[in-house]
């Protein structure tokens, strides 16, 4: 007759036993469900690829793709301006007045979501209306680097989001107060914005409010950069603004709630577009533009306003290039001791940038701004 001592011992290997054979079931199931996941992705990817019309080799670029886009010199007459772009819908400009139109349908549905706002695009009839065959190659584009997902995954995102394309002026609005004023965010686009071929003018909205900011705007125009101090509330510098911009396509961009939207209600009032506030908790700007949008003010004179960005990565850009975005900083350079300094570590009787920056003769919110983005890099 078993003993308890036995009779526990069976009971403790039965469990034992239970317990891994559960677990080797659970293992297993597991096991199939990442494959099973692996093989539902897999199947998600090749339907995305045969609906976007990528060939087997994995290659975006195919021979449709390359044709999509043409040379400026032949656009001949059909050419129209893209207001707006949304879900595959374009709002063009064409002919002296705004059309709808959509992708020809001859093309593979992925081209539509290379147009953006300021493209040139040339336009043909066809039984179902009037359709963009063709994307003008574009002479300037304001871009940024792409960090978060799309519902088009890694087929169409290609690390770099632009924003608005052939621009000759970026209007980088910043408010006194009502968002704080942050220089840094003023001296990130202009990086971006002269990377792009655009020029830069620094709008300083709400001016009519405390706090002038008159050492770091005075700074910024000795660099060459106009400043524009306006009021969209009591209509102060409009007209200097619309002059800086007239007979252009312009862009205002900077953050929600430094009044865009309200600046180009002021330039042009037939916009009508919504304004927006500052929320009271964190200071800063509520978005009330959603998506960019083309307006025409004057004859061949276009602005663009565009949604706040709190994000802006630099796309595109080798850390040895960064300081050529830096006027200032690529002055003094000439003083570091090696050619390939960066400025960023560096002994001070060794680097020219540094030793200007602790005598004050380089702004350290400039230094900073710069060492920021090339962290980044």
């Amino acid at each position: 007759m078993p003993t308890k001592t036995h009779v526990k011992k069976v009971q403790l290997e039965l469990t034992s036993n239970m317990n891994q054979e559960r677990g080797s079931r659970k293992g297993h199931q597991e096991g199939w469900q990442w494959r099973g996941n692996a093989r539902a992705l897999a199947k998600k990817n090749r339907a995305k690829r045969k609906h976007f019309g990528i060939d087997d080799d994995n290659e975006f670029e195919t021979k449709t793709q390359k044709e999509f886009v043409i040379s400026r010199e032949k656009t001949g007459s059909e050419v129209g301006i893209v207001a707006s772009a949304n879900a595959g819908r374009f709002h063009v400009f064409f002919k002296g007045k705004y059309i709808d139109c959509a992708l020809d349908s001859e093309l593979p549905f992925v081209l539509g979501h290379r147009i953006v706002v300021g493209d040139y695009v040339t336009v043909k009839q066809t039984s179902g209306g009037l359709v963009i065959d063709h994307l003008v190659e574009r002479k300037t584009a304001l871009s940024r680097l792409r960090r978060d997902s799309t519902h088009w995954g890694d087929i169409s995102a290609r690390n770099e989001q632009i924003i608005v394309a052939n621009i000759d002026t970026a209007v980088i609005v910043a408010a006194i107060m009502n968002p704080p004023f942050h220089p840094k965010f003023i001296d990130r686009y202009l990086v971006l914005v002269q990377h792009g071929g655009i020029k830069p003018i620094i709008c300083l909205n709400k001016c009519d409010l405390l706090n002038e900011r008159s050492e770091i705007l005075a700074y910024y125009q000795k660099l060459g950069i106009q400043v524009i101090r306006t009021s969209a509330e009591k209509s102060i510098g409009i007209e200097e603004l619309k002059q800086a911009i007239r007979g252009q396509s312009a862009v205002l961009v900077g953050h929600s709630g430094v009044g865009k939207s309200s600046l180009i209600n002021r330039i042009t009032p037939v916009a009508d577009l919504r304004v927006g506030t500052t929320t009271k908790k964190t200071g800063k700007g509520r978005h009330t533009t959603t998506s960019s949008e083309l307006l025409i003010w004057e004859a061949n004179s276009y602005i663009i306003d565009t949604p706040g960005i709190r994000s802006l990565g630099m796309w595109d850009i080798a850390r040895e290039n960064l300081q050529l975005y830096f006027d200032d900083i690529d002055r003094l350079a000439v003083e570091c001791t090696f050619a390939d300094c960066l400025h960023d570590n560096t002994a001070p009787e060794l680097c020219g940038v540094i030793r200007a920056m602790q005598q004050g003769s380089l702004p350290l919110q400039r230094y900073e701004s710069y060492i920021k983005i090339l962290r980044e890099l």
